[in-house]
């Protein structure tokens, strides 16, 4: 019995080669000797709840507390988003390289923070009940039919 194994492209062996290679830097850079470095790093960061996100995570304070910051870059029409993270929420935090981090930024994406509107408030049915210097009717009452 004969098996025949295909052999990969040389061009796929190289790609797998420099992934490792890249894997293989973002693991040297983690290992850091000086223990009073601020973390700064290219990670995943997988929340509890189910969240990952990918981009640039650093060690900040923020209201007198130790956070981290994650900025995910820009990709495509996709704006740029900076999340403040408490450690404590963080399931896995993997150390990444920068190529691979954009790559899952353009699927794993937090929603930048859009304004809260409330609805426009009512009109005031008490504004007609006013004298000539604008100030309100102290006999009206509030249960009294409006004439118009």
């Amino acid at each position: 019995m004969n098996i025949h194994i295909d052999h990969p492209p040389a061009e796929v062996l190289d790609q797998i080669r420099r992934h490792v290679d890249e894997v293989q830097a973002a693991e040297d850079s983690t290992r850091d000797t000086d223990r009073d470095a601020a973390f700064e790093q290219w990670c995943i960061v997988e929340l509890f709840g189910r969240q990952r996100f990918a981009g640039r995570v650093r060690e900040v304070t923020l209201a007198g507390a130790g956070m981290w910051r994650l900025d995910v870059p820009a990709i495509g029409d996709a704006p740029a988003v900076t999340q403040f993270i408490n450690p404590t929420a963080v399931y896995r935090l993997t150390p990444t390289t920068e190529a691979i981090a954009r790559a899952m930024a353009t699927r794993d994406r937090p929603e930048p923070v859009q304004r809260f509107e409330l609805p426009a408030a009512p009109p005031d049915r008490h504004a007609e009940a006013a004298d000539a210097d604008g100030n309100p009717d102290p006999w009206r009452e509030d249960d009294e039919e409006d004439p118009s």
